[in-house]
């Protein structure tokens, strides 16, 4: 079932709506594709720091702002924030422009909200399967 979920990010409370099948799928399909380098570098072996560079740079060379435009878009159609004034506004492009200009960081904490929102227990699963972090490296 399509839930509903709201979180405080910066000045504004943001409602975002679960995506229906199909749209959950694509967006999927074209995420596994942004961030699937990023999260096989942070599962290999090797020290933390390391790794975590290694996933950063990944990243940044996998997506684009063609990518960073459609997770926007199609976000923005199923979410809803609340105005300074009370009011429930769609966050269209104008309402983007408006509570993002200045606040880049408050853009990327809302794409991670709905990004869990969506796919909460998709990445649940994924995390037990992976099991937990390894400590140490080996015998001394």
């Amino acid at each position: 079932m399509i839930s509903t979920s709201d979180r405080q990010i910066g000045q504004h409370v943001y409602f975002v709506t679960q995506l229906g099948f199909k749209k959950s799928r694509q967006v999927f399909a074209r995420l596994t594709k942004m961030v699937g380098p990023a999260v096989s570098e942070l599962l290999s072996g090797g020290e933390s720091q390391a790794k975590a560079g290694a996933a950063l740079s990944a990243l940044c060379s996998q997506v684009s702002e063609p990518d960073l435009e459609y997770l926007c878009d199609t976000f923005a159609d199923c979410t809803l924030v609340k105005m300074p004034d009370g009011s429930k506004k769609r966050l269209d492009s104008d309402a983007q422009e408006l509570i993002f200009g200045g606040h880049i960081e408050d853009c990327f904490k809302w794409l991670a909200f709905c990004l869990e929102a969506n796919y909460a227990g998709f990445f649940g699963e994924f995390k037990s399967l992976v099991g937990p972090p390894q400590t140490g490296t080996g015998p001394a």
